[in-house]
């Protein structure tokens, strides 16, 4: 569940409560513009409960997945495909 955004600052805020089958555990995705065809993409995983040794790591699977949405739309533009589907 998304628990906070600011796109200006360049943040999102992702929280998962308790349940009978996982501890609660937090991620923050923070992107940052280098320049005009370069963006920085920090993900960051923690478990709230720290003896919960099952808490997922979110970070490799979210910039998987980002660089596969990227990879996709890089190929629509190249085929002059690209709509609004993928803004980012």
């Amino acid at each position: 569940m998304v628990a906070g955004q600011n796109r200006e600052d360049g943040y999102i805020l992702a929280a998962k409560g308790v349940s009978a089958f996982s501890a609660a555990e937090n991620v923050a995705v923070f992107v940052e513009k280098v320049y005009d065809e370069c963006t920085r993409v920090e993900v960051v995983s923690k478990k709230t409960v720290p003896t919960h040794i099952f808490a997922g790591n979110w970070e490799k699977p979210i910039l998987d997945k980002l660089s596969e949405m990227l990879n996709r739309k890089w190929e629509m533009n190249e085929k002059g495909l690209a709509n609004n589907f993928f803004k980012i």
